[in-house]
């Protein structure tokens, strides 16, 4: 198996998924499935520099094989993922400013306004909060992904999958646009915060 390759394209669409404004320097991550191999996004590297030696490649098992880095955090997610949607070969989570303002707030979706997000996202589904980084998380989402294509995480961020991960990056854009015209159409929304226990989850966590 020639994983540079694979690598390379993980590697490539993070830098991506950045420069696109779709998530943040240090925020989101990216992974492909080929075979038993899941291709994944480093933990706290820049993304706007990301290389194919930054690529962490595990099994799906979670078993580390090549690593320069830590694994993202939020490796238990993406591998629950492919254990529920055997379909599914590309994972991307992000922070994009619009469609998290879904996750953050009560906006509500509109996702057949236009044949193409319909198409794109009529498969969306909203996940409960749960702390980042967490098995907790990763539950969430597997419990929500089965009959999804997207996902809404809740006061957190947005994931969508695909058979590649241009499916899934065009999921993620047509998600964006989709939140940000909701948002246009209706400006009396109100933010909601996480609550005191998940502050205090986080504080112990990761300070």
């Amino acid at each position: 198996m020639n994983h540079s390759i694979y690598c390379s394209e993980v590697a490539y669409f993070m830098q991506r998924l950045y420069r696109q404004k779709l998530t943040t320097s240090l925020g989101g991550n990216v992974s492909l499935r080929v075979d038993n191999y899941v291709y994944i996004t480093p933990s706290q590297v820049d993304k706007d520099r990301l290389s194919a030696d930054d690529i962490i490649v595990i099994d799906t098992q979670g078993v580390v094989l090549k690593a320069n880095h830590k694994s993202s955090m939020e490796t238990a997610m993406h591998l629950s993922v492919y254990r529920i949607r055997r379909d599914a070969k590309a994972v991307i989570h992000a922070h994009s400013f619009w469609a998290s303002l879904l996750a953050l707030s009560d906006l509500q979706p509109v996702n057949d306004i236009s044949d193409e997000a319909y198409y794109a996202i009529k498969r969306l589904a909203f996940c409960d909060y749960q702390t980042m980084g967490t098995r907790d998380l990763a539950n969430e989402v597997a419990s929500k992904i089965e009959h999804a294509d997207a996902l809404i995480l809740k006061n957190h961020g947005v994931l969508t999958i695909g058979n590649t991960l241009v499916e899934a990056l065009e999921r993620l854009e047509v998600l964006e646009n989709m939140a940000h015209y909701s948002f246009l159409a209706n400006q009396t929304i109100c933010l909601q915060s996480i609550s005191a226990e998940a502050k205090k989850r986080i504080d112990e966590e990761y300070l």
